[in-house]
């Protein structure tokens, strides 16, 4: 491939993927149009093709492209962290209605005592075992009990990918500090913005969803493969 059309056509997609960064945007913190989680994974996956196409065409063309793939590590980082937050925190998709928000003020103890009776678990795995037993029951929905089980596994498996590449020196228990403060932060804020319920099982959830995937591609072997595949060898 010529130069000059590697050139194009790298430009081309990456304007093209900053056009679909501003829709995705646009309909993360849409307030009157709510769009499912399904379609904004879609549009971020389309621009990941279209800057990792980049990535390609720059190299074809002979430029500094592993820079270039680290400045797209960034901003999918970026977009990760903002759909982790808009969903946990304030999508109404989820019933996260911004009208409903009553935050806790530090001298309204009675409020605070209510919130954390009713919207708090401290005792580990009390919830896991109780959606175990409501789906036996019939009490619940498969999908709702794999919406909560399994997409709190999911949720922060991404970090796994993202931090050791990021942050090429950081050892394993940095990788798992970062992400617990993180998940703890997501929680409490829950319970601040009333916007979901403060729960220790949610950051067991997390942070086993988390290691097995940093086990699983953080290998020598595997690591060296990603590593390959993303132009970072």
């Amino acid at each position: 491939m010529k130069k000059k059309y590697a050139i194009i056509l790298g430009t081309g997609c990456y304007l093209l993927s900053f056009i679909l960064i501003i829709i995705y945007l646009f309909l993360e913190f849409a307030i009157l149009n709510v769009t499912s989680l399904k379609n904004r994974l879609v549009i971020i996956l389309v621009i990941v093709l279209l800057q990792y196409l980049t990535v390609f065409f720059t190299k074809k063309a002979e430029y500094n492209y592993k820079k270039l793939m680290r400045i797209n590590l960034w901003i999918w980082f970026t977009l990760y962290i903002i759909m982790v937050l808009n969903v946990t925190l304030f999508d109404q998709y989820f019933g996260r209605n911004y009208a409903s928000y009553n935050l806790v003020m530090p001298y309204d103890a009675e409020r605070v005592r209510y919130r954390f009776f009713t919207k708090a678990n401290l005792v580990p795995f009390k919830t896991i075992i109780n959606f175990c037993k409501s789906i036996s029951k019939g009490i619940i929905t498969k999908d709702y009990f794999a919406r909560n089980i399994f997409g709190n596994l999911i949720a922060f498996m991404p970090l796994a990918f993202f931090l050791p590449r990021l942050f090429k020196k950081s050892k394993w228990y940095f990788n798992f500090i970062i992400v617990s403060l993180f998940i703890f932060f997501i929680e409490i804020m829950q319970f601040v913005l009333n916007s979901g319920s403060c729960d220790i099982d949610d950051y067991i959830l997390n942070i086993v969803g988390m290691i097995f995937m940093y086990i699983l591609i953080n290998n020598k072997y595997i690591y060296k493969f990603i590593s390959k595949l993303l132009f970072l060898d």
